[in-house]
């Protein structure tokens, strides 16, 4: 049930995107209604986890052994609309960025399928890297406050180990630390845009060979799934998005 509020929501975000209107509000107005209540009702690139994609299919499983397609269908179209929303996400990126991400440097922040874990799992980070590498960037930056970057190296090794592609630097896009220069940036998980600055800031102070630039703008909030204002932070003397709902995933 909670897969199928987090779906009917980022259904209601595209429809939203087409017509102009502002899924936050609409969201905190359907969250006015107590028969529903406000929780998971934050539009985003949907659902990860080893949950609830299982759960799905289990129940579709069974509706198909009991001979209920109808039932079946109903339930894959919950799944089916949250690779929908990640492929529209993908899909924004590359048209905001002029058509295509050739000779392009992206950089990610935060891989696991939610914030305060290291947890990777169904990430629907995992599913956006492996969609903007169809795109052939120059370069992929990955930092998540909470992941071991050499266990998504390895991760990354792991998943693409059948195609014989060459991803991590330096013979390939990925990389695996933090970004060292200003490009577009997309914040893919939960956390807040300003605990993940302050994590950037902090690597910034840190001694290390690989010291980072600028930090990177944060251009593509995945819960808007468009471009926001941009605006200069004075104080810690860093750009981040004017926008106050965060990106959502579970």
């Amino acid at each position: 049930m909670l897969a199928q509020r987090i779906s009917s929501i980022n259904t209601v975000s595209s429809i939203c995107e087409r017509t102009g209107a502002d899924i936050d509000e609409i969201a905190k107005a359907i969250g006015l209604d107590s028969r529903l209540g406000s929780k998971f009702l934050k539009a985003g690139l949907g659902f990860g986890g080893s949950c609830f994609k299982k759960d799905i299919l289990s129940l579709v499983y069974l509706a198909q052994s009991l001979n209920l397609e109808e039932v079946a269908e109903y339930w894959m179209q919950v799944i089916t609309i949250n690779e929908f929303q990640r492929n529209r996400f993908v899909k924004r990126v590359v048209s905001n960025l002029h058509g295509t991400l050739i000779g392009k440097k992206i950089s990610i922040l935060g891989y696991a399928f939610k914030k305060d874990t290291s947890d990777t799992r169904e990430s629907p980070a995992v599913e956006v890297v492996k969609s903007l590498l169809a795109d052939n960037p120059s370069e992929i930056a990955i930092f998540d406050p909470r992941c071991n970057p050499e266990d998504v190296k390895d991760e990354i090794k792991r998943l693409f180990a059948t195609t014989g592609l060459k991803l991590l630097k330096p013979d390939g896009p990925i990389e695996g630390t933090p970004p060292t220069s200003l490009h577009p940036t997309l914040p893919l998980t939960s956390y807040s845009l300003q605990r993940l600055l302050r994590s950037l800031l902090r690597l910034q102070r840190r001694p290390h060979p690989h010291r980072m630039g600028p930090i990177p703008v944060p251009a593509f909030p995945a819960q808007r799934i468009r471009l926001p204002q941009i605006r200069h932070c004075a104080k810690t003397r860093v750009r981040c998005c004017k926008t106050d709902s965060q990106p959502y995933s579970i």
